[in-house]
Order: structure tokens, then C-alpha cells, then sequence
């Protein structure tokens, strides 16, 4: 009996063991702190920057709009402005780089091929293209990138640069007839 006695009590304390280690996980998961919009944010426009969308895969592309979607529009705002600063400043570093007889050469290949790109977008991505420019946040991401290229850029950089800008402008533009 006492052989029996001694296994109960073991399948008891293993059984009380285990409901303890499932309320600890239970507690743990419910007082650690929650991924905070200002996490996503981070995580979100850091894995914009670290790929070039240009480059990216569909499935990539998709993965991030779904996330993107799952902001809020205040988060929205602050991942755009996290990515359009730092490609700022790759652009600046980039014409930098080059010498003034470069910089002319380099801003006439950009605009050629920004010009491809537009002509070669297939007719769906241009209507998405189309539905994304005409909402509320569409217009407020114009906004706030001319807003960028105006207080970012010196002057100098400007003068350089309105060709392109003048190119986006237009472009989008003709998207978001």
C-alpha cells in the first residue's frame, strides 16, 4: 500500500506541477508588455529600407502592404516619414559622391528610367496605383513628401533635383486621372 500510496502523491505533485508551469506561461503572456505602435513602426520601416521595393517580390510586396494596412493612419504617417528621410539621405550621399559634371548625366538616367517604369506599369497596378493616390492618405503622402523634398534638401540640392521632382509630380499626376 505504501508503494501506491507513493506513486499517487508522485501523478499528484506531477499533475499540481504542471497546472503551476501552465499559470506562470499564462501570467507571463499576460503581463509582458504588447508589441507598441511604435515597435511596428520601427520593425515595419526598417524592413521597407533594408529592401528596395523596386526589387521586391510580390510576395514581399504584399507582405508589407498587409502590415502597413494594420496601422494605424498616425503610424502610417511615421513609417512614411521614417523611409522617405532615409532615402533622402541615401540620395544626398549618392550626389555627393558624384562630381558636378556627373550629377546632370545621373538626373537625366533617373528620369529615363522613371519614364520606363510608368510606361512599362501594367494596366492593374496602375489602377491600383490610381485608388491608393485619390484617398485621403494618398494626398496627405504627396503632401508630406513635397513637404520633405522642401525642408530637407538645401537649396543648392533643389536646383539639382527639380527635374526629377518635377517628373514624380507629373507622373503621379497622370496616375491619379
Amino acid at each position: 500500500m505504501d508503494a501506491l500510496a507513493k506513486r499517487r502523491r508522485i501523478q499528484i505533485g506531477s499533475i499540481i506541477g504542471l497546472v503551476a508551469v501552465l499559470i506562470l506561461a499564462i501570467a507571463y503572456n499576460a503581463w509582458r508588455p504588447a508589441e507598441t505602435d511604435a515597435d511596428r513602426v520601427r520593425a515595419l520601416g526598417t524592413m521597407i529600407i533594408d529592401t528596395r521595393m523596386d526589387h521586391a517580390t510580390a510576395q514581399q510586396r504584399e507582405e508589407f502592404r498587409e502590415q502597413w494596412e494594420s496601422l494605424s493612419p498616425q503610424a502610417r504617417q511615421e513609417v512614411f516619414n521614417m523611409v522617405a528621410r532615409h532615402r533622402i539621405q541615401e540620395m544626398r550621399q549618392q550626389f555627393h559622391q558624384l562630381d558636378a559634371n556627373e550629377r546632370p548625366r545621373k538626373i537625366r538616367e533617373t528620369l529615363d528610367r522613371m519614364r520606363e517604369r510608368r510606361q512599362a506599369m501594367p494596366q492593374a497596378e496602375r489602377e491600383e496605383v490610381r485608388a491608393r493616390l485619390n484617398t485621403e492618405e494618398g494626398r496627405m503622402m504627396v503632401k508630406t513628401a513635397m513637404n520633405l523634398y522642401l525642408s530637407e534638401f538645401t537649396a543648392r540640392e533643389r536646383a539639382e533635383m527639380d527635374p526629377l521632382m518635377h517628373e514624380w509630380l507629373f507622373q503621379i499626376q497622370e496616375l491619379a486621372r
